[in-house]
């Protein structure tokens, strides 16, 4: 299948699969760094990620990094 053989919107969407997929990595993981460290279960550590992203206006992936990248050695 050759682009032109996709709408412009699917393109769009085709283009940024790669990229949601690794943010949605980067949530999980940080969502089990939290649950662990803050000895919280998954779904409230994933709720808290997303609360503190929103309030230093990040988006979640970007907050997902910060907390990865603190929890490796």
């Amino acid at each position: 299948m050759s682009d032109a053989d996709l709408g412009f919107a699917r393109r769009v969407e085709a283009c940024e699969a790669p990229r949601r997929a690794e943010d949605r990595a980067a949530i999980d993981t940080a969502t089990g760094v939290w649950a662990a460290l803050l000895h919280l279960d998954v779904v409230s550590a994933r709720e808290r990620l997303r609360e503190t992203a929103l309030g230093l206006g990040l988006t979640e992936a970007e907050l997902a990094r910060a907390v990865i990248g603190r929890s490796s050695p």
